[in-house]
């Protein structure tokens, strides 16, 4: 077991965001070493300050290698969900010179960014850091609080929801969420379904934590729906 610095822990806890990774966070979750009792966090969903290229001269740990689209393959939850998915954007979210997620955008065929919500879709997200499953949820809310007012009943019962649909993550892992237009979201954790709802405003906010127009980390949205820069 690594120490965890307590000077990174305190500069992390400082910027804590999103996120699916979420970055999912959404936009991410908490970084750490595998089986720390106390993870330092970094952003779990996209955020203002996050830095997505790394600086001249940066090496970026050696995680896992920036996404190529050529290569890229639909995991199997989603090739069952969506018959034979296509590739509409992709991203990776860093937090400086620490990557976090790559995120993925499957779609059934290519989508205009108004009418995403309209066809169903799914958002994969690769972990390249070891993040708490709770940490995910809480950060997944406040990002989806920034989208909309949610009164505090609603906050805790999809706060419940989130945390038993997103388990802990370590490097290599992958958290898929899946949009049908009917409202009903699906989660899974390395092919394996977690969690299911039917709650369009739920799906709406949770999965706009990357493709709303609101949502902190536009660059990622335009990556992702493939808009133009």
């Amino acid at each position: 077991m690594r120490h965890v610095s307590p000077v990174l822990k305190r500069c992390a806890q400082k910027v804590v965001l999103l996120t699916l990774g979420v970055v999912l966070a959404s936009p991410g979750g908490a970084l750490a070493q595998t089986q720390v009792p106390e993870r330092g966090v970094v952003p779990v969903a996209p955020g203002a300050n996050a830095a997505d290229q790394l600086g001249p001269g940066q090496v970026d740990a050696g995680l896992v290698s920036p996404p190529v689209a050529g290569a890229v393959q639909a995991p199997p939850e989603v090739v069952a969900a969506l018959g034979q998915p296509v590739l509409q954007g992709q991203k990776r979210f860093r937090w400086f010179a620490f990557s976090v997620y790559d995120i993925r955008l499957w779609v059934t065929a290519p989508v205009s960014a108004p009418n995403v919500f309209n066809e169903s879709f799914a958002l994969e997200l690769e972990y390249a850091r070891s993040l708490y499953g709770k940490a995910i949820a809480e950060r997944s809310l406040d990002e989806m609080q920034a989208l909309a007012s949610i009164d505090q009943t609603q906050q805790a019962q999809w706060l419940a929801f989130m945390e038993k649909a997103f388990p802990d993550v370590n490097q290599g892992d992958r958290l898929t969420g899946l949009w049908r237009p009917d409202g009903t979201v699906t989660f899974w954790f390395n092919g394996k379904q977690t969690a299911s709802i039917r709650d369009a405003r739920f799906g709406e906010l949770f999965f706009g934590i990357w493709l709303a127009p609101g949502t902190s980390e536009p660059a990622m949205r335009s990556a992702l729906l493939g808009l133009n820069p």
